[in-house]
């Protein structure tokens, strides 16, 4: 096989998810990749928790789990770290279906994408306060059994 059919071309972590596990892209991985590119040049941080390594096996989608821009810098209005958060979806079908679409949502705010995020589950918008809250319950209960 030519080395091109066996490893994915570009920089480790800009290269979107799809590209590292099967070695298939489209358009939208190049929308991945700008959107990391986006992300680190507001934050200067990655997106991603975690680093992939060259020659290394990647994860599977379901453990990408996208770091908030606004964890990095405060300042980073919601709508814009909604579009980031996009951008950078791990699966492809749940990105942008354009450019355009991404260009917009990072050049004017949307009110619509910060009612969206408002309404959505705690569990969605901030897993760590949900599972904090649902442990202190748990320790309550506890408590209280034990009394």
């Amino acid at each position: 096989m030519h080395p091109v059919e066996t490893h994915p071309m570009g920089t480790v972590n800009y290269i979107a998810p799809e590209t590292l596990i099967n070695l298939s892209s489209t358009y939208q991985s190049d929308l991945f990749s700008l959107g990391v590119i986006t992300y680190e040049m507001l934050t200067g941080e990655l997106p991603y928790p975690f680093q992939t390594r060259a020659g290394k096996k990647p994860l599977p989608l379901e453990k990408w789990h996208y770091r908030s821009a606004k964890v990095h810098r405060e300042d980073i209005p919601l709508w814009l770290d909604e579009a980031l958060k996009t951008a950078v979806k791990a699966n492809p079908k749940y990105r942008y279906e354009a450019y355009s679409e991404f260009m917009t949502d990072i050049t004017k705010p949307s009110l619509n994408a910060e009612q969206a995020y408002k309404n959505k589950p705690l569990l969605e918008r901030d897993p760590v306060r949900f599972w904090q809250m649902i442990s202190v319950l748990l320790a309550a209960w506890v408590v209280g059994l034990l009394v």
